[in-house]
């Protein structure tokens, strides 16, 4: 009888210490963790997985001691299922009213995986999608120069990289640096003037426990720039801490601006079940603004989903 009566203590006890370890964790900074990079990437997706977990261990008990265990489980678990995206500034900048949206920089990045041969699905997007820029990433060099020759008309200026970047754009492109995993070069719009645009395929950001050389250089280069547009499968989550150093300080914008807008894995390709349930590839802007931020099916051979946006020029107001 005391065995049976300590169960449901014992239920209660995994139901909410499962909940508090993924708040602790939450909370802390993950870098130069790579264990707590990789928790925290995954936190929706663990989160889930609780709650679920929470509800089966309810349903073997019948206590409603464990009912509201479970109940004050969900309150902390919640939280983690919801988006995080970008800031109110960005959300205001979605009126379809705007007096910019007609100038719109039209801006997409993709992760292609071009040894899956899905050239002409990457030519359809860049197509349907019109867009003035056009970030791909995973692209083998000799798909780069079949992409080129395709899009060329509607193209005339393209970058491509020894690693796997193409950089495409209707307006003057000038490489300013490059490096295994960064293609950074400046835009020249008619309009606006200059504004860097970094295609960027980053590796995993801790590398024993140390902050990659890739992400150190990316850093550094944003530091430096003021209209900056940042596109690319960039290998974090909107919950790692690094996500957060981009916005709090480098100032940067998040162009998805509501919804979870997942990319990764593709539910054509890998894990076509569960679905894609995880978001590691970006727009963001630095003294510039985005509008009607969606994510697509750009190619059934690709375990990434593209990220298509609309940019405009930074509303200044002026004090009296």
């Amino acid at each position: 009888m005391a065995k049976r009566r300590k169960q449901p203590i014992k239920s209660c006890l995994l139901v909410i210490g499962c909940s508090f370890v993924v708040l602790a964790m939450q909370m802390s900074s993950d870098l130069n963790s790579p264990v707590l990079f990789l928790f925290k990437a995954l936190i929706q997706p663990i989160s889930m997985m609780i709650l679920v977990g929470n509800l089966i261990i309810y349903a073997l008990t019948r206590s409603h001691l464990v009912l509201a265990a479970t109940l004050f489980s969900t309150l902390i678990i919640v939280p983690f299922l919801l988006p995080k995206t970008g800031s109110e500034i960005i959300n205001k900048s979605n009126n379809p009213n705007s007096k910019t949206s007609g100038t719109a920089l039209i801006t997409g990045t993709f992760s292609t995986l071009t040894r899956t041969k899905n050239i002409d699905d990457i030519v359809a997007f860049a197509k349907s999608s019109q867009a003035n820029l056009l970030c791909l990433q995973e692209v083998s060099q000799a798909h780069r120069k079949l992409i080129i020759e395709k899009l060329k008309q509607q193209y005339p200026y393209q970058l491509e990289t020894q690693n796997n970047q193409l950089t495409l754009s209707t307006y003057p492109l000038t490489l300013t640096d490059e490096d295994g995993h960064i293609q950074a070069s400046v835009l020249t719009h008619p309009k606006w003037g200059e504004l860097v645009v970094i295609n960027a395929h980053m590796s995993r950001p801790y590398q024993h426990k140390h902050l990659d050389k890739a992400w150190v250089s990316l850093l550094a280069l944003l530091d430096k720039q003021t209209k900056t547009v940042l596109c690319g499968d960039l290998n974090i989550t909107p919950n790692n801490t690094l996500y957060d150093l981009l916005q709090q300080r480098y100032k940067l914008n998040d162009a998805l601006s509501s919804g979870y807008g997942f990319t990764f894995p593709s539910s054509e390709r890998r894990l076509a079940i569960v679905g894609p349930f995880i978001r590691i590839d970006y727009i963001f802007t630095k003294g510039l603004r985005a509008s009607n931020t969606q994510t697509l099916d750009a190619s059934d051979k690709s375990d990434h989903k593209a990220v298509l946006t609309h940019i405009h020029p930074e509303n200044r107001k002026r004090h009296k």
